[in-house]
Order: structure tokens, then sequence, then C-alpha cells
């Protein structure tokens, strides 16, 4: 008995030291911002041609870029809505324990420094609980997969495909795939 007790108390422990260790890097990382937006855009499997929106410079993101087209919001946070963002990722001590294996992400928040260069981004699938984050933010990644009802009190107002684009996309697929069958019967003659 003594020795589940004393599993317990380490297990409690070991939590508390990771939720503080995490508590740490929430305050440092929002330290060092002073600028923080957050795009929704149309799923990217459903773009035409090139499908990246980061600008890259010796491996590094310099840029956040979306073909107007494809944005459907973009909010910039004032400093009362950063605020509430930290509170709620410092206070959010959900774990993510299963995961579709799907992912289409529809929104990206992008962390910016004061001299407003990117500290770094997280993209996330709110559908299927995936995301993606540059290195310095993967502590952030589960936490912020949280932040649904916060982004939609910001003002993002786009988390699902509309009825027309869901219709747009099945006629884009549709001739996509006519295309194929033409160009494999092409080959095969």
């Amino acid at each position: 008995m003594k020795k589940i007790f004393l599993i317990l108390a380490l297990f409690q422990l070991f939590t508390c030291l990771s939720q503080n260790e995490n508590k740490k890097l929430i305050n440092c990382i929002f330290k060092q911002t002073k600028k923080i937006e957050i795009y929704a855009f149309l799923e990217l499997t459903k773009w035409e041609g090139e499908k990246r929106y980061m600008i890259y410079n010796k491996g590094k993101v310099v840029a956040i870029s979306f073909p107007e087209k494809y944005l459907r919001n973009k909010i910039i946070l004032n400093k009362k809505q950063i605020k509430k963002l930290k509170n709620s990722l410092v206070s959010t001590d959900d774990y993510i324990d299963e995961r579709a294996d799907c992912y289409f992400p529809r929104h990206t928040i992008v962390f910016y420094n004061k001299e407003d260069k990117i500290l770094g981004y997280i993209e996330l699938c709110f559908g299927c609980f995936n995301s993606y984050a540059t290195k310095n933010l993967t502590f952030l990644e589960d936490s912020m997969l949280f932040q649904q009802n916060l982004f939609e009190e910001f003002g993002i107002t786009y988390l699902t495909d509309t009825k027309e684009e869901e219709e747009n996309y099945s006629k884009l697929a549709e001739k996509r795939s006519l295309e194929l069958k033409s160009k494999f019967n092409n080959k095969n003659e």
C-alpha cells in the first residue's frame, strides 16, 4: 500500500513540475511576443497550384502570405486578447489522448517579436485535433487545440467549409479526375 501511495505521490509531483515548466515556457514566449495574428483559410488540399503560404529565407519562416481567394479570416489580436489567450493557455491542462489520422489544417496562429519578425507559428486542425508548430512552439500545440471557442470570440468565423466551397471542390475534384483518366488513357494508347 505504501508503494502505491509513493508512486501516486511521485506521479503528482512530476505532473506539477511539468505544468510549472509549461507555464514558464508560456510566460517566456509571451514576453517576447509583440503581435499575434490568426489566419483562417480554405483547407490546403482544396487549393489549386501552389499549396504553400510560408515564405522562407535560409530555412526560416520570414513571412506569411495567403492567396486572397483562400483566406477566410485574418485577425490581429489586441493586447487584451493576447493576455486572454496567454491566460487560457496557462490554465489549459487538457491532454489529447486520441487524434485522427487526417490533417487538414484551416488555421494558423503566428507570433511576432518586437521587431515584427516571426517568432514561430502553429498550424491547427480543430476537426482532427492535429497540429504542426515550429520547434520553439511545440509545447503549445496541444493547449492551442483547445482554443477554438476563444478564436471564435476573437472574431474567427471560418471553422468548416461552406456548402458553396464543398460544391466547388466537388466540381474541381471531378475535373481533376477526368484529366488524370485522359492522361492515363493517352499513355496506354
